[in-house]
């Protein structure tokens, strides 16, 4: 897992277990890490794969803890190759968020799409 240096804001946090992350990003690579890192810093972007490793938990699952806390960021690209795991990812994300929260209506999309 690496983490910035100090408690300042990372635009974007890549969550895969075996992917190579883009040279900008923050890493976790369990579903544990990434969950640890929301909680602790603010991320603009998320880059989510599905399959988060061998404990049974997945991206989706990360992304819905994310939304129970209200720490989803404004903009989640599921970043996937298992086509059920990137639809239900997208599925979750197509579904309609509370007005209240920042960042509601921002964009949601696959990685160019």
């Amino acid at each position: 897992m690496s983490t910035p240096a100090n408690n300042t804001a990372v635009l974007a946090i890549w969550v895969d277990d075996c992917k190579p992350a883009p040279p900008d990003c923050a890493v976790a690579r369990n579903y544990d890490d990434a969950l640890r890192m929301m909680r602790r810093w603010r991320y603009s972007v998320l880059y989510l794969d599905f399959d988060l490793g061998d404990d049974g938990r997945t991206g989706l699952d990360l992304l819905r803890q994310l939304k129970a806390e209200d720490i989803c960021p404004a903009e989640v690209l599921c970043i996937s190759w298992n086509p059920p795991g990137r639809a239900a990812i997208l599925a979750e994300l197509a579904e309609k968020e509370p007005a209240s929260r920042p960042g509601a209506g921002n964009p949601r999309r696959e990685p160019n799409a």
